[in-house]
């Protein structure tokens, strides 16, 4: 069996070759163009190669990974049939799964700076992207309307969430604020983990606001926010001392 790709004309079609000649032959400069082409060839290479006899346990390996984005099945396939039928392929989609999730990781370390960045960050974020702050308490509505404008195109971004929570911590409206803190805070930004804990002490007293208090804190501290650790502090000291508990059992709490 032969799957020929013409480089001019981009024909592609199983043809009959004499028993013991298959392979695939691809062209690379018309291989993007006949993608469409060949998702149908294979599927009758496929059947062909079964006809006439061929490895049942390769194709149907291929078979279950040819559609497949996670690149460790595709890797799998090359380390069972290193020179299989579909080899040449599977590097291709691994290769090009793999540049995608150095592209997405590098999206995710290497965020770009947005004007919502310039207008909400905080200056005492040491996590922000921008090096200059403004003074966020002015121009609010501006700010605001232009970070939900980039929340609607990035719906799942915590860091915009964080920055509209900064907008309304300095209206000292900590209870919208919180609204947007809490997803940021569950998302790992400490920075939105501390202020969940400051604004909570604001707006909340008593006894049983004090643990959740503390694990907000907790968990901005153990991310090394120096603010934080500082609070957590505050916190535990204060508490000991209105329950006239010893610190070291206070400590023990901790997890």
């Amino acid at each position: 069996m032969y799957l020929g790709v013409h480089q001019e004309t981009v024909v592609m079609a199983v043809v009959n070759v004499p028993p013991g000649s298959s392979g695939f032959v691809f062209r690379p400069s018309s291989f993007k163009r006949a993608l469409p082409a060949l998702a149908v060839t294979l599927s009758l290479a496929c059947t062909a190669a079964l006809a006439e006899g061929g490895d049942a346990a390769e194709i149907a390996f291929w078979i279950s990974v040819k559609d497949s984005t996670v690149a460790a099945e595709l890797e799998a396939y090359l380390s069972q049939f290193p020179e299989g039928v579909f080899a040449g392929l599977a590097k291709i989609r691994l290769g090009n799964l793999l540049d995608a999730e150095t592209s997405e990781t590098s999206a995710l370390d290497n965020p770009a700076i947005t004007e919502c960045d310039r207008l909400a960050s905080d200056r005492y974020n040491p996590d922000r992207l921008v090096e200059e702050t403004r003074d966020i308490r002015s121009g609010f509505d501006l700010a605001l309307e232009t970070c939900m404008r980039e929340l609607d195109v990035d719906p799942d971004n915590p860091r915009i969430g964080q920055l509209i929570g900064n907008l309304f911590y300095h209206q000292q409206d900590h209870e919208e604020a919180m609204k947007w803190y809490e997803p940021a805070g569950e998302a790992g930004l400490r920075l939105a983990q501390y202020r969940m804990g400051s604004s909570l002490s604001s707006v909340v007293f008593g006894r049983e606001a004090r643990d959740e208090i503390r694990g907000w804190l907790q968990k901005s501290a153990e991310r090394g926010l120096p603010a934080a650790q500082i609070s957590l502090g505050d916190h535990l000291i204060q508490y000991q001392q209105r329950d006239d508990q010893p610190l070291s059992d206070v400590m023990d709490g901790l997890e």
